[in-house]
Order: structure tokens, then C-alpha cells, then sequence
């Protein structure tokens, strides 16, 4: 059983996902503490009261700032319980009983600050060459490029306070944040295979009405939405606030620089009726 504090994002109107994330963690072994999701509700009552721009609109939906904030919520809560790092969940993950076999002592092996443990999409991952092993047929490497989903991930007491000094969800989706620029400095590891997926992206694991996605509903309402992800920096100035991690992938791993992003293997998910 993993020794790290765990939580999970989950609004109050979805006990459909409620029910099914508790039952991903009894068959995974992790116990978890319930976060109440920031609502859409609250987003524009935050913004009614100008403790949040409305200028944020413009990039993000109410939903996207709602999420962000959530997470922000789950990072506090973990600090306060004194926390080393935090095992973070969304309500929609789909988890490999391999998740239980991470601690503390696979943070000290790496030096990492992140963990990504899902693969939220078909999107290839470019990955360090040097391969962490950590037992449990998992191994970790170092993540090099962007990459959405926070369906699962880990993240230590220093990077949760770094997230914490910042005010990203105005700006960004929370997984952008996360999983942008920073991989490197926050030293940024990825599972192989992903032991987090979210529903409908496991086989055999597509309850449809769990699945179901108020963010996706919300963005696809939204007449014109484009999205902070798709409106990056231009490429000299992403070049330039790089910079550093650039230098540091061609001094440590440089074939890096120049290997494909890799399709993300998948972990084996136990049937969803196993245990019951």
C-alpha cells in the first residue's frame, strides 16, 4: 500500500463518479480523501465579487477555472495535513492496482516533483532515455514534452507550494500548467505504462454515463472557444523562456532533443466487475 496521502476531485452533483472512483481505489488499495470540486456556481460568484477577472473568460470557461481551482483546493488540503507529496485524483480515473505500489521511496529514487500517472489521449510522449525501474512492472522516465490530463499524478510538497504561488487558472487549464513548460525544472516523470486512464479510455472500462464530461459539454456550448492550448507563444519566445531546459535536456539526455514523441502504453486495467 502506498505510503502517500491521496485525495480525489469530485463535484457534489456527480455521485455516479463518486461511486465509481471509491470503488477504483478499494479494488486498487489506496484510501482517499474525498475534495468537493469548485462549481461553475462559485466561479461566477468569484468573479461577481472581483476576487476572480472576468478577463479570464476571454481563454477559459467558467468550467476549465472551476477545475483549476479544484485542484488548488486538493494541493491546500494536502499541505495542511502535512503532507510530503499527494497522490491526486479526478473523479473519472480508471486505476491499475499498480498505482499502490508508489510511495515516497519512488519520489527519493527519481529527486522528482511531479509523477504523471494517466494517459488522458493518443498523443505520443517524448520520454528520457534512461528508464527508471520500480518494481511492479512500472518504470518511470523523464518527461520532455506538453502533455494534457490530470486524471492522476503525484506531486511533492515543493511542487504543490510552487503551484500554490502562482495564478495559473486565469490563464491556463490546470493540465497545461502542470504538464507545460516546467517539465523539466520540476523534474517531471512519466509512468510506463500509464496505470491512470480516464473512462472510456480503458478497454472494457466505458460506463457511458459516468464518462460523461461537463468540462467537454461546456467547452463544445461555447460558441468560438479556442482555448489557452491552442494559442501558444510565439516560437522565439517560447525558444527564449526555455531556454534553460533545453541546455539541461542537451547536457543530460541529447538524443532527447531529437527523438519522436512515442505512443503511451497502457497498463492492464482489472475488469470492472472483479471485485464485486
Amino acid at each position: 500500500m502506498s505510503d502517500l496521502r491521496a485525495f480525489y476531485i469530485n463535484l457534489a452533483s456527480r455521485a455516479d463518479r463518486r461511486e465509481h472512483l471509491e470503488r477504483e481505489l478499494e479494488r486498487s488499495g489506496i484510501r482517499a480523501e474525498r475534495v468537493e470540486a469548485v462549481t461553475v456556481d462559485d466561479v461566477e460568484r468569484l468573479m461577481r465579487s472581483g476576487e476572480l477577472p472576468s478577463e479570464a473568460l476571454q481563454i477559459l470557461t467558467p468550467g476549465e477555472i472551476a477545475c483549476s481551482l479544484s485542484h488548488r483546493l486538493a494541493w491546500t488540503k494536502a499541505l495542511e495535513a502535512g503532507a510530503r507529496a499527494a497522490m491526486i485524483f479526478e473523479d473519472d480515473a480508471v486505476i491499475a492496482p499498480a498505482v499502490a505500489s508508489i510511495g515516497c521511496e519512488t519520489l527519493d529514487l527519481l529527486r522528482a516533483d511531479v509523477l504523471k500517472l494517466d494517459k488522458a489521449n493518443d498523443s505520443g510522449a517524448r520520454l528520457g532515455s534512461r528508464r527508471y525501474e520500480t518494481g511492479a512492472g512500472v518504470c518511470f522516465r523523464m518527461l520532455y514534452n506538453r502533455q494534457v490530463g490530470c486524471a492522476g499524478y503525484v506531486a511533492t510538497e515543493r511542487a504543490m507550494k510552487n503551484f500554490l504561488q502562482t495564478d495559473f487558472q486565469v490563464r491556463e487549464p490546470v493540465d497545461r500548467f502542470i504538464f507545460g513548460y516546467d517539465l523539466i525544472r520540476r523534474r517531471t516523470f512519466q509512468a510506463v505504462p500509464a496505470l491512470v486512464a480516464q473512462l472510456g479510455r480503458a478497454p472494457g472500462r466505458g460506463d457511458a454515463e459516468a464518462a460523461r464530461s461537463d468540462l467537454v459539454t461546456e467547452r463544445r456550448a461555447k460558441q468560438g472557444y479556442r482555448g489557452a492550448a491552442r494559442r501558444l507563444p510565439p516560437l522565439h519566445k517560447r525558444l527564449w523562456s526555455n531556454w534553460p531546459t533545453i541546455r539541461e535536456i542537451a547536457l543530460r539526455d541529447p538524443l532527447a532533443l531529437f527523438r519522436p514523441a512515442q505512443p503511451l502504453p497502457l497498463a492492464e486495467f482489472p475488469d470492472k466487475d472483479a471485485s464485486d
